[in-house]
């Protein structure tokens, strides 16, 4: 029952984000998409490649540096594979920016790391990077709301999306930085230490909850140096995004502009929705017809988006093959945790 319930939520979100790809594509045509590619140069599309990849490995470094604060030391190229892992299995399950943290820690279990205090590590880094988007969306929100001319119901929901962004940040340093075992406390609340299954489970939540009020409390030394990490990550995004627009033939975006779509971007990949499937799209044409550009730049770049996502994904899922994992042992470990 509980198995029909999910699928029915997954599969509504997939609905609707099938109607949103619909909507989009309605609103332009084919032949103004061609356009934007057709000037196309190569050296633009390799560029593109190196950055993202550069991007990925920062990350990967990212979470090496907290790996390091319970005592191990993994091979950064070794963690770099796990971590491509993890991005394939969030690519394709609801909300592409999480869903794949399991998996991450299944993979630390090869090098002696329980299945718990894998997973904080794993949370631990998926906090900073989360935060670290969230505070850029709500900075770019609140430049577009004070300068640019948008429609009424179009700013309404800017507005209630960044106070939701913003909230939920303070909320989750709040209980983070008070010692007020934020996920103990929802473990508590849906009752699930009433289940049989996770009878066991208490002590390792609390452990877990533990390392990662360690990390953000006691690892100065460390926290300042994921958070260089991650803003090195995001100088190199720009970066990033430019040469997609290259690719494009859009070179007079300025940086007000690529910062922009970067963090409309992210929040699209945030919705509970398989690979943002639709939302992804709808938020780009929206945010280019905001900022001038176009809504053929804007589906020209999730496409572009889209091919590198997807390259992605075919490399994780075939590390994944290699290291003996599938989706039903990844489905059992995360039910017994």
């Amino acid at each position: 029952m509980e198995n029909i319930k999910r699928n029915s939520v997954i599969a509504l979100f997939i609905l609707i984000g099938i109607s949103l790809l619909i909507w989009t594509f309605k609103q332009i045509s084919f032949e103004e998409i061609k356009k934007v590619f057709f000037y196309s140069e190569h050296k633009y599309v390799l560029l593109f490649v190196l950055f993202s990849f550069l991007i990925i490995f920062l990350h990967t470094y990212r979470w090496k540096i907290i790996i390091g604060t319970v005592g191990h030391n993994i091979s950064i190229f070794k963690l770099l594979s796990y971590k491509i892992a993890g991005m394939s299995v969030s690519f394709i399950t609801p909300g592409a920016k999480v869903g794949g943290e399991p998996v991450r820690a299944m993979l630390l279990q090869k090098h002696g790391i329980a299945f718990h205090k894998g997973l904080s590590t794993v949370i631990t880094d998926k906090i900073v990077d989360l935060s670290s988007q969230g505070v850029l969306f709500v900075v770019a929100a609140i430049v577009a709301i004070t300068t640019v001319a948008m429609p009424k119901d179009m700013l309404i929901l800017l507005i209630i999306t960044t106070l939701f962004f913003a909230g939920m940040i303070i909320y989750v340093y709040y209980q983070i930085f008070n010692d007020r075992n934020l996920f103990l406390r929802l473990f508590r609340k849906l009752k699930m230490n009433k289940l049989k299954i996770f009878k066991n489970t208490e002590n390792k939540i609390i452990e877990f909850e533990r390392i990662i009020v360690k990390f953000h409390k006691e690892d100065n030394k460390e926290f300042y140096l994921a958070m260089i990490v991650t803003m090195l990550a995001w100088i190199l995004m720009f970066g990033e995004y430019y040469f997609a627009l290259m690719i494009l033939n859009q070179f007079g975006v300025s940086v007000m502009q690529v910062f922009m779509i970067i963090t409309m971007m992210g929040a699209a990949y945030l919705m509970p929705v398989p690979m943002a499937l639709g939302v992804f799209e709808a938020g780009q044409v929206m945010i280019f017809k905001i900022l001038g550009l176009g809504a053929a730049v804007g589906i020209g770049l999730a496409m572009v988006i889209r091919a590198r996502d997807t390259l992605i994904c075919l490399i994780g899922l075939s590390i994944l093959g290699l290291n003996g994992l599938n989706w039903k042992t990844i489905k059992k470990k995360e039910e017994l945790f």
